[in-house]
């Protein structure tokens, strides 16, 4: 601080509603750069497990991705949705605009509907 000089109570409350302001833009910049790595993760989950071909064999697939669900920790649901999100969109999800928490309804073919991405903001 320069010497001598004093804030007046109006600059300081100034000063700490503009840096409460940069933290909380900062804190949603960061959450909203973690949302869109998670969904490049998920996506290259299921590209990953699609390349294997084990959705194509149900009862082998079925097995592997029982295996592959306890030895990641990972939901096998989760592992599903990772593959159907791969097919469902032909390149890597780009930009902002995607979530992995938006509800997503599955083709016809599938018995529910899966919950995914659509849009950044679903609140």
């Amino acid at each position: 601080m320069a010497e001598g000089k004093v804030l007046s109570e109006s600059a300081y409350a100034r000063l700490v509603a503009d840096i409460r302001k940069m933290i909380a833009e900062g804190r949603t910049r960061a959450q909203e750069a973690a949302g869109r790595e998670l969904v490049l993760t998920y996506w290259e989950i299921g590209k990953r497990i699609s390349h294997e071909g084990l959705t194509d064999n149900a009862k082998y697939g079925e097995s592997i991705m029982e295996d592959l669900s306890e030895e990641l920790g990972v939901d096998d649901n989760t592992l599903y949705r990772c593959v159907h999100f791969f097919k469902s969109y032909n390149s890597a999800p780009r930009g902002g605009n995607l979530t992995w928490s938006c509800e997503f309804k599955a083709p016809a073919h599938q018995a529910r509907p899966c919950i995914f991405l659509e849009r950044v903001v679903c609140l």
